[in-house]
């Protein structure tokens, strides 16, 4: 009974709504019917005014506290309990039943428990110092290739979610953290989607709609075969792609009317440039293989999530953000690959034994082996030149 009581107290607090009840008191009007049509501490600000947004904003980011602090010290309530009333007061702040079940979106009251769970994480060392000065300048690297807030939440937030269950403390906190954090990142999913995507030049909209774009990260699955199968499996797997991929690309060079037919029916994968040469699918695949087959686990392994996630991330920056040209290239795009090859590599320390000045030193080859105009795709080369860097700086 001590535990649903205080999931009741959770819900009560969390259902007080001051962007409500201040609409009533100072204009006689209902919030959710004026300006962004929400109870939010940012409609009131621009229907009401600073003073009511931010008595809005302290309870709100408040009210989870609030009832954490009730379950435990008033009712003395088992742990787990405790930490889901802070969720069911943002479950509250979402659906108050006194105004049809339509409050605010919740982000307010979601943001204060993530923050009272930091705490909490860092005082019972869950957390280390180093991780979280480690996230913010991760959110600085993010902001210097996307310059976006809600899209920064989609990469920071399951990094920070990572940081925070890395040492596994109790799962009566953990699901609570899970419930705040995957509520957080859902709805910064869909304010990119609703209004961060619309704001895109059509360049790099057009760009991240094409499929090749969107099967990239799909090659994070080499990486995380390769911890659990052997060597010799994961080559058969690679060897397998390569093979079916280059006898495509043999098939249409070889026959310019399969070429035309694939390239007419298949444009949302193939690229013009190459019409007359092998896909850069099939280059990546190769790379791959080549990169498993000479070079230990670790740097390999390393070496493939550089390509899978630098050339997405210096895609974007570059079409979006890229003014100074260098090369075919543009400066941004390839501080974005350093950036996320960096992100990568450390978060992928965590996994296998690789040191700092390998990470540097790798992210740097990849970053440059994607500006350089070497004349051979980069999708090929850079695995097997950030692999061999790593590899050099072990002999030394």
């Amino acid at each position: 009974m001590v535990g649903i009581a205080a999931l009741v107290i959770g819900y009560l607090l969390g259902s007080v709504s001051p962007a409500y009840f201040l609409g009533r008191l100072l204009k006689g009007i209902d919030i959710r019917k004026h300006g962004g049509h929400f109870a939010g501490t940012t409609n009131v600000y621009h229907v009401l005014g600073l003073g009511p947004a931010t008595i809005t904003a302290i309870y709100d980011v408040s009210k989870g506290i609030l009832a954490m602090l009730a379950s435990a010290y008033l009712l003395k309530a088992p742990a787990m309990f405790v930490y889901l009333s802070g969720v069911f007061a943002m479950i509250g702040h979402i659906f108050p039943f006194y105004i049809g079940f339509r409050g605010g979106y919740g982000v307010g009251a979601a943001t204060g428990l993530l923050l009272s769970f930091l705490t909490i994480f860092l005082k019972s060392g869950w957390l280390s110092w180093f991780n979280l000065v480690l996230l913010a300048g991760f959110t600085l690297g993010f902001y210097v290739i996307f310059r976006r807030g809600d899209m920064i939440g989609l990469f920071i937030l399951p990094i920070l979610y990572f940081f925070m269950v890395k040492n596994s403390p109790p799962l009566t906190i953990t699901v609570s953290l899970s419930l705040v954090i995957g509520y957080i990142f859902s709805i910064n999913a869909y304010n990119t989607y609703r209004f961060e995507l619309i704001k895109l030049k059509p360049e790099t909209r057009e760009a991240i709609k094409h499929l090749r774009v969107l099967m990239r990260p799909g090659a994070i699955a080499f990486p995380l075969l390769y911890l659990y199968f052997s060597k010799k499996l994961v080559l058969t797997l690679i060897g397998s792609l390569v093979l079916i991929f280059l006898s495509v690309d043999l098939v249409r060079l070889l026959s310019g009317r399969v070429n035309v037919f694939l390239f007419q029916k298949g444009k949302i994968f193939f690229r013009e440039k190459e019409r007359h040469t092998f896909s850069s699918a099939t280059l990546f695949l190769t790379s791959s293989f080549l990169t498993i087959l000479l070079f230990q686990k670790s740097i390999a392994t390393l070496a493939i999530i550089f390509v899978t996630f630098g050339d997405i991330f210096a895609k974007f920056a570059g079409l979006e953000h890229g003014k100074i040209r260098v090369f075919e290239k543009t400066l941004r795009g390839t501080l974005a690959y350093f950036v996320s090859c960096l992100i990568g590599g450390y978060l992928w320390s965590l996994v296998l034994p690789i040191s700092v000045i390998q990470i540097v030193l790798g992210s740097l080859a990849a970053a440059v082996a994607e500006l350089l105009p070497l004349g051979v795709d980069d999708n090929f080369s850079i695995p097997l030149i950030s692999a061999a860097t790593m590899a050099v700086v072990t002999i030394f």
